[in-house]
């Protein structure tokens, strides 16, 4: 009982002491003026943020498409599958941790394309199936070649195929406009 007379001097007291609202206040009818609704005021027209005459706005969008998409994600892999193929036409016999590290450069960006279109369209695309191929007959030669007893012969038979193969498919993106 005694907090209701207490707070009720307070607010007196303060009130008294000039606290509160310093400042003025609008003059709500010079500034906002009550809207009339039988003479509506006439509104601007709202101009548009581009000139009528902007060319950008009139040419029709192309879009590049998926395939040149994918065509620029597999520069990085067709590079270095020219860098196996210089290296394999240059060596007799190649040299296994050389070429080891040529074919993991070429499997890394195999894989980043694997992730990118596996169980896309793009994976139906017959480079895409080309480049499969060409990294299984990579791994097989690789193969070949760590064996120390393997047949030259067959690995000689190996590599021409490869370096056919790596061939075919640059020439089928050099049409790409690689």
């Amino acid at each position: 009982m005694k907090l209701i007379p207490k707070t009720f001097l307070m607010i007196l007291v303060l009130s008294l002491c000039g606290y509160g609202y310093i400042g003025k206040l609008p003059e709500l009818g010079v500034i906002s003026k009550r809207i009339d609704p039988k003479n509506p005021q006439k509104v601007d027209p709202v101009e548009p943020l581009a000139p009528k005459n902007y060319t950008e706005f009139k040419k029709p969008i192309r879009s590049k498409g998926n395939y040149s998409q994918y065509i620029a994600k597999t520069k990085d892999y067709l590079f270095s599958l020219k860098n196996v193929r210089d290296f394999l036409e240059k060596e007799d016999k190649p040299d296994v941790q050389l070429l080891s590290a040529k074919a993991n450069t070429s499997s890394l960006h195999l894989n980043n394309l694997l992730q990118r279109y596996r169980g896309k369209p793009e994976e139906s695309y017959k480079s895409f199936k080309q480049i499969l191929k060409i990294d299984s007959d990579m791994q097989s030669l690789l193969t070949f070649v760590k064996a120390s007893n393997a047949n030259k012969d067959m690995i000689k038979k190996k590599k021409t195929a490869l370096v056919k193969s790596i061939d075919e498919l640059i020439e089928d993106f050099k049409d790409s406009g690689i």
